[in-house]
């Protein structure tokens, strides 16, 4: 399967995805990367920024950045935890629930026109093999930086 360039390919298609939303988002002030935060706080309001750093594979520092950009054009808020001062639960804004219906339809043409020519049992099988291959990928960098006694950036809140 020419195995070696597969990560090509992957990098490709998400370059030319963020670059599709980019246009969408631009219109609304935000970057390519708040169209995915976005979408993970639609399903995981409250979750802290540790949480959502972890669970998409991204660095703190950039989460931080997008997350003050987006709170201070009221896309998202971010509540202080009483327990520790140092953590915050992130939530929705109205603005930022108002873009998600949006950022879907964005998403839902461009998929569309990507996969137009695969029969759709091909897209369903597609599907749970990325998202398998993702969480390897997750469990693989989570194990290299146990094993190298690193911090992956993601240990703030």
């Amino acid at each position: 399967m020419g195995i070696t360039v597969l990560g090509k390919y992957i990098s490709i298609i998400s370059r030319r995805e963020q670059k599709y939303l980019n246009a969408v988002m631009q219109s609304y002030g935000l970057g390519f990367s708040s169209y995915n935060f976005l979408l993970f706080l639609a399903k995981n309001e409250g979750c802290t920024q540790k949480e959502l750093c972890r669970k998409m594979g991204i660095d703190e520092a950039v989460a931080t950045r997008s997350m003050k950009k987006m709170e201070k054009e009221g896309y998202v808020r971010r509540i202080r935890s009483e327990q520790d001062s140092r953590k915050y639960a992130l939530f929705l804004d109205d603005k930022g629930r108002a873009l998600i219906p949006v950022i879907r339809e964005a998403l839902e043409d461009w998929w569309g026109k990507v996969l137009q020519d695969f029969p759709q049992e091909q897209q369903d099988f597609l599907l749970p093999l990325m998202e398998h291959m993702s969480e390897s990928a997750m469990s693989v960098s989570d194990e290299m930086t146990e094993e190298r006694g690193e911090n992956d950036g993601s240990n703030k809140e």
